[in-house]
């Protein structure tokens, strides 16, 4: 049996045993960052299949950042794009 667990909506969880053969695919999430704020850092400099921020913009644009409650590191995102 695969135990699968949902967070959804503030603070509800939905738990579920499933027979393995009817499970198809567990996604985990990722790991814990080392250092959030340099991979932070990183993306920015370096986004997948787009420009760079400084490349991508033009004077008087401007940025919307819309996180969901549970994003971890929401402070260092903010931060970081703040300062970038």
């Amino acid at each position: 049996m695969t135990r699968i667990s949902l967070d959804f909506g503030l603070s509800s969880r939905f738990d579920v045993k499933l027979p393995g053969e009817s499970v198809v695919y567990v996604h985990r999430g990722p790991l814990s960052l080392e250092s959030p704020s340099a991979a932070i850092r990183e993306s920015l400099e370096s986004p997948l299949e787009f420009p760079t921020l400084e490349l991508a913009l033009v004077p008087d644009d401007r940025i919307v950042i819309v996180l969901d409650r549970g994003v971890p590191y929401a402070a260092e995102i903010i931060g970081a794009t703040w300062s970038f």
